[in-house]
């Protein structure tokens, strides 16, 4: 029997699929396809034309990490539509002609289709996205399973969502009064949390130009929020936003003799950019 394994780059490293297929599932395949196999996918071809069962003893593809990807499914996958993949190493955008999850194929310009996972790294997803409103409860939950580092906040003067095409939430804002009490004149407010999923392109840029649109509507002059060092402030910048300086590392949190509080499990405790914008 003739047994076929598909094989996938991601970053500059080879997996090979979990499953094994037969010589009329591979045509199938690969008719979806349309006889084009994508760059970055590979198939090792191993057995004989005989009944025989033959192991799959290829040194190289046994060592190669397993991964569960049905080449049929993203093959057959509708087309994608006003949807781009962003090489961030080449700084050049592709469609994309078939989706699943984050497994895509993108055709570039008379060129061989392209097969690239969205890691939000190398590769991110252009798509169009809207604004929509969400409650405190559904921003908080949002961030409890998706920031890097920060817990939920308790409270907000106001949370909006981010959805992309297909109606899958991928972001949130969440708005308060400033935490330092220096800056809590009335007229500043604190982005506390802005949560997204980073594979889609320019979405923390949105939410936080999104913000601030409607901070300034409620009669807010000033701007402030905060990241980590290691943290670039890209979409910041891209807003308006400029550094203003470092806080002070915060070993215990906001938690003090005069008003104990609890750290959250989840608090960066180390020194943090502050990010100005005046609109006033």
């Amino acid at each position: 029997m003739i047994y076929h394994i598909f094989n996938y780059r991601i970053q500059g490293k080879w997996y090979r699929d979990s499953a094994t297929y037969s010589e009329a599932q591979f045509e199938r395949i690969m008719e979806a396809l349309d006889w084009k196999l994508p760059v970055h996918m590979q198939i090792y071809h191993y057995g004989s034309p005989d009944r025989k069962y033959y192991d799959l003893t290829n040194a190289i593809v046994v060592k190669r990490p397993v991964l569960s990807l049905d080449p049929m499914a993203l093959a057959v996958s509708p087309q994608e539509k006003r949807t781009s993949v962003y090489d961030k190493q080449r700084e050049i955008s592709w469609p994309v002609v078939h989706r699943l999850g984050r497994f895509l194929i993108c055709q570039p310009d008379d060129d061989w289709p392209r097969f690239c996972y969205a890691d939000g790294d190398r590769f991110s997803l252009i798509t169009p996205m809207d604004i929509t409103p969400v409650s405190i409860k559904e921003a908080m939950e949002f961030v409890r399973q998706n920031h890097r580092h920060c817990s939920a906040p308790q409270g907000h003067k106001f949370s909006i969502g981010l959805v992309a095409g297909d109606g899958a939430r991928i972001g949130v804002a969440i708005a308060s009064i400033p935490k330092a009490r220096a800056l809590n004149d009335g007229r500043t407010l604190e982005l506390n949390r802005i949560c997204c999923d980073p594979v889609y392109r320019h979405a923390a840029s949105k939410l936080c130009a999104a913000t601030i649109r409607v901070g300034k509507e409620m009669g807010y002059h000033r701007f402030v929020t905060y990241t980590l060092p290691q943290e670039s402030g890209s979409s910041l910048r891209a807003v308006g936003f400029l550094r203003d300086g470092l806080t002070s590392a915060r070993p215990l949190g906001w938690n003090c003799r005069n008003r104990p509080r609890r750290t959250p499990e989840k608090y960066p405790t180390g020194v943090k950019i502050r990010w100005i914008l005046e609109t006033g």
